[in-house]
């Protein structure tokens, strides 16, 4: 199928993706899968492709191609796009699909299928496209306020472990909403790291007085799956185990209607796509009233329809680009123009390397500069890495500790508007957080951007520290509005026209500055005059933090 295009045209969309925001010039494969470790970062891409490992103190090669991922891989690709010109399409089915953008005059789909349904879109704007484009594929619902009312703290290590942490946390004041502890089914060490027993049963050892939290029985899942036939299987009609990093898994065949009815009546409470994770309430339950709330990584088109929230999977702990922590930031963006509106990702990333030859591991000064970004997204969830011992984690010290309690009482601050942004997302399918393509599509600039900076809402503007040892960060202000910026910490005020342009015309209008944003001080801007922005900076008083 081909459509006219023309040179400047620029293309947005195709899911969550993390290396490119804009896709002119590209072949976009539209294709669930892994996204690699690494995707293209070096050398971490090509150890990952060769898997190398320690054992018996020789390191060990193997070739497993396309581990490392490139560029395009994703776990949430969509058939959608969306362009400069207010052109947008989105593919009905399933079919695996490529969009060709390379040519400068015209947009060709190729669909491994034997015939192909779509939608043309109709909107003067990027918000009314989405909007519009939400309205088939379906929206997600609105998330229970609990889960955004403080920190989601992610962490391993059993009961004395979560207790210790949890009384540094009172002492710290930290606003906390829940307690997220993925080894709830136990530890497993493993080439890769510390991770788990996929079988979804308390490991009473590991988290002695569970039942104190959550009561819950000592079950065998894996041979009840077996023996009632929910597993995938193979020829022989056995369990279909598949490899996954260091040990192999089964899958439940959800073709079966018999697995559907019973994992919505056994899991409803504690799954999430790709791998289960039970988020255990640790502190006051608040206004939970028990309501459940469950993530994911994978998906397409209509995910948001039944996914609650995404999340954007195991980056690397680095500043690089393509896995590292500016990619979350791509991701986050691509995602919510893409029909994914709510959604986060581990602060402090995940994948780490901790080999003689090959190190990945996790800096102070990379996770405090996560947790300032993370602090501007819908859930403000932590994660100690597949290795924690070698990753610096908030509990580390007590300035690790400080900084995590500044950015969880900074994520508070904003906590009304939040609520105000999930339900718009739940009404119209737009992102909490923001590519400025969204509100200033005729401004050049910004139709470059990929990771440098993004609004929250419309009220809200962050400028995120995005690599080592910077201090300062030049930001944007586009101002087709004729409005100000304030800068939070000082009161300082930003922006001012330069020109005007009409929606497609390639226009640039705005100013540039360098801020300063030192350690606890991201830059962060609210419009000036605006309501929102006001109580912002009156909480964040309130708070102790400003």
């Amino acid at each position: 199928m081909t459509l006219a295009s023309s040179r400047e045209e620029m293309f947005y969309g195709f899911g969550e993706q993390f290396s490119r925001v804009e896709f002119k010039g590209k072949r976009v494969p539209v294709l669930v899968q892994e996204q690699g470790i690494g995707r293209g970062d070096q050398p971490i891409t090509f150890a990952a492709n060769l898997y190398v490992v320690v054992h018996g103190g020789l390191l060990l090669c193997f070739v497993m191609y396309r581990s490392g991922g490139n560029w395009s891989t994703t776990y949430a690709p969509s058939p959608f796009y969306m362009t400069s010109k207010m052109r947008s399409l989105y593919l009905e089915g399933y079919d695996y699909s490529i969009f060709d953008l390379t040519k400068p005059d015209r947009v060709q789909i190729q669909v491994y299928g034997s015939s192909v349904q779509g939608r043309i879109l109709h909107g003067g704007s990027p918000t009314e496209l989405i909007t519009s484009y939400t309205e088939s594929t379906g929206r997600p619902p609105a998330l229970p306020r609990w889960i955004t009312s403080g920190a989601v703290v992610g962490m391993q290590g059993g009961t004395d472990a979560v207790r210790r942490v949890w009384k540094q946390l009172q002492d710290h004041d930290v606003p906390v909403s829940a307690f997220w502890l993925q080894d709830w089914v136990g530890q497993r060490k493993t080439s890769i790291g510390s991770q788990l027993w996929w079988n979804w049963e308390v490991d009473d050892d590991h988290y002695a007085g569970w039942n104190d939290l959550k009561a819950n029985a000592r079950r065998h899942l894996f041979e009840e799956a077996k023996k009632l036939g929910l597993l995938v299987r193979d020829a022989a009609g056995e369990p279909y185990m598949m490899p996954n990093t260091a040990f192999d898994v089964a899958m439940l065949d959800f073709t079966n209607p018999a697995a559907w009815a019973r994992v919505n009546r056994e899991f409803a409470d504690e799954w999430r796509s790709g791998e289960h994770r039970r988020v255990a309430d640790d502190a006051d339950d608040g206004d939970g009233n028990g309501e459940l709330v469950f993530f994911v990584r994978a998906g397409f088109r209509e995910s948001s329809r039944w996914a609650m929230l995404f999340w954007e999977g195991d980056q690397m702990v680095s500043w690089q680009a393509n896995d590292g922590i500016k990619s979350s930031v791509v991701g986050l963006l691509t995602g919510g123009m893409s029909g994914f509106p709510l959604n986060h990702g581990d602060a402090g990333g995940y994948c780490t390397v901790d080999l003689p030859l090959l190190r990945y591991r996790r800096s102070e000064e990379l996770l405090l500069r996560w947790l300032e970004l993370s602090a501007f997204t819908v859930v403000f969830r932590t994660h100690e890495g597949n290795k924690p011992g070698s990753n610096c984690q908030f509990y580390s010290n007590n300035r690790t500790l400080a900084h995590f309690a500044r950015c969880a009482k900074i994520y508070k601050a904003w906590e009304f508007y939040r609520i105000q942004l999930v339900e718009e997302a739940a009404e119209k399918g737009l992102p909490v957080a923001r590519h400025l393509f969204l509100h200033y599509p005729e401004d050049q600039r910004v139709q470059k951007m990929t990771y440098q900076q993004f609004l929250v809402g419309t009220e809200m503007l962050v400028v995120p520290v995005l690599d080592k040892g910077r201090s300062t960060v030049t930001a944007y202000f586009p101002m087709s509005d004729g409005g100000l910026w304030k800068h939070v910490w000082t009161g300082d005020e930003f922006g001012g026209r330069t020109s005007r342009g009409g929606v497609g015309e390639g226009m640039s209008h705005g100013s540039e500055a360098e801020v300063e944003a030192r350690i606890g001080f991201p830059a962060v801007f609210v419009r000036v005059g605006s309501t929102v922005g006001e109580r912002f900076v009156r909480n964040l008083r309130d708070l102790k933090v400003l």
